[in-house]
């Protein structure tokens, strides 16, 4: 499974909503920067269309690559779900202090597994 990307591109805001897509604007229409990393994503996502590699690696790859690149990926439900259960949980408790939960910051990973269910 490919869960979608949306980004932000020059031409306004786009979703890949496949492996396929992100493959094409990889290779087709990726402003015009060269980089390691954008290398290897355009050869995990081939991978991943003839089963060599996985569309999760693949899209992990895709998401690098825009990243270094300054490109802006969309926020996905769970990180806006997470964004605001994080406000709720830094609110000051009745004594002025800070809840002790504040100080939890999620391991990416876990969350990743908790956006593919």
């Amino acid at each position: 499974m490919f869960r979608p990307v949306k980004i932000q591109s020059e031409s306004g805001p786009r979703t890949f909503g496949t492996l396929e897509e992100a493959t094409e604007y990889l290779l087709m229409n990726w402003p015009a920067y060269q980089s390691p990393t954008l290398d290897h994503a355009r050869q995990i996502c081939l991978d991943a269309i003839n089963n060599k590699a996985s569309r999760h690696k693949a899209r992990a790859a895709f998401v690098a690559a825009a990243k270094e690149a300054g490109i802006h990926i969309g926020r996905t439900k769970i990180k806006k779900a997470l964004d605001t259960a994080a406000e709720l949980i830094t609110l000051p408790l009745a004594d002025g202090q800070a809840s002790a939960l504040d100080e939890i910051n999620p391991d990416p990973k876990v969350l990743m597994n908790l956006t593919t269910k």
